[in-house]
């Protein structure tokens, strides 16, 4: 008889049981066949040991001191349903028919036979590593599910929104939905600085100490960042990472460079209190986010620039009929001076002309409140 090696090393039994007598016994005879066997006498204990480490099976008598069996029984399954629970007991048809109904996998009269109890033991055991496979299985599904809905959202958002603020603001609520995170902030770049444009879930000093601090994507401790094309852990412990990894309170940040069209348009980081549980899956996760991002930076861009062109040619189209169309200067001048100032933005301007008899340059038109 060999027990059933899991991934990790030999399979972990835990057996609750408040009967010192049992406990030594299953200890002995579990223990001859090199599982790892967990113990609890009381429901409580039981429970707790359960959460914590995990086990592959449960051995469970249902008569404890502090607890109904069953209601234990109940709790365990809505937990991990897919770990195998066999029943302790004393031959009961009545007993096993309602441990079997609250979700029980198995069910061993008492006295203990070893030869029987290990047969028991192993073949559960092997139900539970398929049950875990297909559990894992649906749940990575469903994780996948979500998140390429997530992905589509933003990816939706970012071509429906012409404010690119609002963009930001619904891309951090799906990551931080997403990931389970609690903040994030993303920096647009402008040369080689980085400006704080759009942040979610920071408290206000931090959010008012970053929003306020100059941070520049050549500062020594985002250098390890420079080549990454991926979402990375920042580590603020060795002074390479973002604002976020230095802030108190984050077990887990992580930062992503917004990469689209070969160019960097600025930094998502996002922190959480505690550690990433699926490290790798969350770190892709975030990388086809920030991609997303990137692209919504890169149409906004686009957006601007090709505005002020059309800016520009209405400019010189409206110019030119402005010459062809009328032979007085000041109306000329006016127009030319009116969408000048339309295109670059400003409330007043002035044209000022050469006289070259007197040597000297003369106001000829003034918008606004300019005086000559």
């Amino acid at each position: 008889m060999h027990p059933v090696e899991e991934a990790n090393g030999p399979s972990r039994i835990l057996v609750i049981d408040s009967d010192p007598h049992i406990l030594s016994q299953v200890l002995r005879i579990l223990g001859r066949q090199k599982y790892e066997v967990l113990t609890a006498t009381s429901a409580k204990a039981g429970l707790r040991v359960f959460i914590q480490d995990d086990p592959d099976l449960v051995l469970l008598e249902l008569s404890l001191a502090d607890a109904d069996g069953l209601d234990l029984l109940v709790q365990m399954k809505e937990r991990r349903r897919y770990c195998p629970i066999i029943v302790l007991s004393p031959p009961s048809a009545e007993t096993a028919v309602a441990a079997m109904r609250r979700g029980a996998d198995d069910y061993y009269s008492k006295p203990i036979v070893p030869e029987e109890m290990l047969d028991r033991v192993q073949h559960n055991l092997e139900k539970g590593r398929a049950a875990r496979r297909e559990f894992d299985l649906t749940e990575n599904l469903q994780w996948q599910m979500s998140n390429l809905l997530s992905l589509r959202e933003v990816a939706r958002e970012a071509s429906l929104a012409a404010d690119l603020y609002h963009i930001l603001q619904r891309a951090m609520d799906q990551t931080l939905q997403s990931l389970q995170l609690d903040a994030a902030i993303v920096f647009v770049k402008e040369g080689g600085a980085l400006i704080p444009l759009a942040h979610r879930g920071l408290p206000r000093t931090i959010a008012s100490s970053l929003t306020r601090r100059r941070l520049f994507w050549d500062d020594e401790s985002l250098e390890p960042f420079h080549e990454v094309s991926e979402a990375t852990v920042s580590r603020g412990d060795l002074e390479q990472g973002g604002p976020l990894s230095r802030s108190v309170g984050y077990g887990f940040t992580a930062l992503v460079p917004l990469l689209a069209q070969g160019r960097l348009w600025g930094v998502l980081e996002v922190a959480g209190k505690e550690s990433s549980v699926d490290l790798p899956r969350e770190l892709d996760m975030l990388t086809s986010l920030g991609q997303q991002i990137a692209l919504a930076l890169a149409n906004a861009r686009l957006q601007e620039t090709a505005g002020q062109h059309v800016r520009e040619l209405a400019l010189l189209n409206e110019a030119c009929l402005a010459l062809t169309s009328d032979l007085d200067l000041e109306k000329i001048l006016t127009t030319i001076m009116l969408r000048t100032s339309d295109v670059i933005g400003v409330e007043t301007g002035s044209l000022l002309m050469a006289d070259e008899d007197r040597g000297e340059l003369v106001f000829r038109i003034a918008l606004g409140e300019v005086s000559g």
